[in-house]
């Protein structure tokens, strides 16, 4: 798993456990107190528990991280890491998500610097598949389909580009296309390369 090799630094520290080897019973009563979806994967617990039962806990699944413990309580999807700031607070086993969202570690023997590298760690990762996802945009990657892009280019994109030399010729800026066609025909194909306007 991914998340493994991510943090494979914290393996075998203490309340940290690792999927297949996160102990069944406290699995079972992390999810139940999380809400965790049926169709989600664990593959890290964070136990927060004096007695180890993880009621209390931080669950990293393969959408996000799930809190529960101390009134803290959430979800937070891995999409919005790249925008989130991870820091300390007043309190030593609270650790501050940004957005005015916190999590805590009372309970266990988890420190609050390893949780915060373990988020940084995690964030940094989504950045690098954000800007990989973003590279695959813009009509240099739509294969074919010359007489389209040379239409799109020269309707669009250099109106957008040049706005000022358009005006001069009363000419005005497109604000919306309407693509048409069968369906399988590559509309949202090349919509979706547009979005960005990385020609």
């Amino acid at each position: 798993m991914a998340l493994q090799r991510s943090l494979a630094r914290f393996s075998g520290r203490p309340d940290i456990h690792f999927s297949p080897n996160i102990p069944h019973d406290k699995l079972a009563n992390a999810t139940g107190e999380c809400f965790i979806p049926d169709n989600e994967t664990i593959g890290l617990l964070l136990d927060c528990t004096f007695w180890g039962s993880a009621k209390d806990c931080v669950l990293f699944g393969t959408r996000g991280i799930y809190f529960h413990n101390s009134g803290f309580e959430g979800f937070l999807p891995y999409s919005e890491f790249p925008n989130r700031t991870f820091n300390y607070t007043d309190n030593e086993s609270v650790v501050s998500l940004g957005n005015g969202e916190r999590l805590s570690l009372a309970g266990s023997q988890v420190r609050t610097p390893d949780l915060i590298c373990i988020l940084e760690l995690l964030a940094n990762e989504a950045r690098t598949k954000k800007r990989q996802a973003k590279s695959t945009l813009g009509l240099s990657n739509i294969p074919g389909m010359a007489a389209l892009k040379a239409t799109l280019l020269d309707d669009v994109v250099e109106v957008l580009r040049n706005r000022e030399e358009y005006k001069k010729y009363r000419i005005s800026i497109p604000n919306g296309i309407l693509f048409y066609g069968p369906p399988g025909c590559g509309k949202t194909f090349v919509a979706q390369r547009c979005q960005f306007r990385k020609f």
